[in-house]
């Protein structure tokens, strides 16, 4: 199933014309490998993984990517092919500093993107229809996660329910906005990792929704996960026009072979 997740065209564009998204981009991985997946993978949660200069991308579609490494949630990149919401691809990457941060990487997976995918984009700050998450009126009622092992930011669909492990609020709300299909903002000021779970029941009985993934549920699925967020997190989603950067992709093509 190819998800749409365009916004809606008729914005309002708050900030001066829009800047070259390379100008000062420098760093650039020693090596890189970028494999289209034959068989792609079902939903599964995706992060830029890094551990002493090498970078790990696994099964990701282009705009995750994108997303991740310019920072923005995936509904804020517009203009892709539809091949962008269909492509899985395997990312690996090498620095040649095993001491480079976060930043660093992030700015040689753009580099990487320019050079195998032929990727332009630019940034506009507009105005545009999204949520923001705060804490609700009884408190949040996640727990900080202390000392867990593995990597962050980890989500498993299970039968009408989402499993999140060493969750932080950034991964939260990037969740929360592939599904609401509109940017979300973290509000809650929460820090922390955390280990919790959604379960996603019809608005009007108990019983669980038909179906593991959410992505794929009616829709009435954006009112079902705001209840659940707000009944079983204590948080609430507050619909908003949020003035955001939204990152469009003037061009792009299929990787170059390894």
């Amino acid at each position: 199933m190819r998800l749409s997740l365009f916004f809606p065209m008729a914005l309002v564009i708050l900030t001066a014309p829009p800047v070259d998204a390379w100008a000062q981009a420098q760093l650039e991985f020693d090596v890189a490998s970028v494999k289209m997946l034959k068989v792609p993978k079902p939903p599964h949660g995706v992060g830029l993984i890094w551990n002493h200069g090498t970078l790990t991308v696994d099964a990701a579609q282009l705009r995750q990517v994108i997303g991740l490494a310019f920072g923005v949630q995936r509904v804020l990149v517009n203009g892709c092919p539809d091949w962008c919401d269909e492509d899985q691809f395997d990312i690996t990457a090498k620095s040649a500093d095993p001491n480079a941060t976060r930043d660093q990487m992030k700015e040689m997976l753009q580099n990487t993107l320019k050079d195998r995918f032929r990727l332009v984009v630019h940034r506009e700050t507009k105005a545009v229809p999204g949520y923001e998450l705060i804490i609700g009126k009884g408190g949040a009622r996640i727990e900080t996660s202390k000392d867990q092992p593995g990597p962050p930011n980890v989500f498993t669909p299970t039968a009408n329910r989402m499993d999140f492990h060493n969750m932080d609020m950034v991964g939260l709300v990037n969740y929360l906005a592939n599904i609401l299909r509109q940017p979300v903002k973290d509000m809650t000021g929460l820090t922390g990792r955390r280990n919790f779970a959604l379960e996603f029941k019809p608005l009007d009985s108990g019983a669980p929704t038909a179906g593991p993934n959410p992505l794929s549920s009616p829709d009435d699925f954006p009112s079902i996960v705001m209840a659940a967020v707000e009944e079983q997190l204590g948080l609430k989603l507050v619909a908003k026009r949020v003035p955001t950067d939204v990152l469009f992709v003037d061009r792009v093509q299929h990787p170059t072979e390894n």
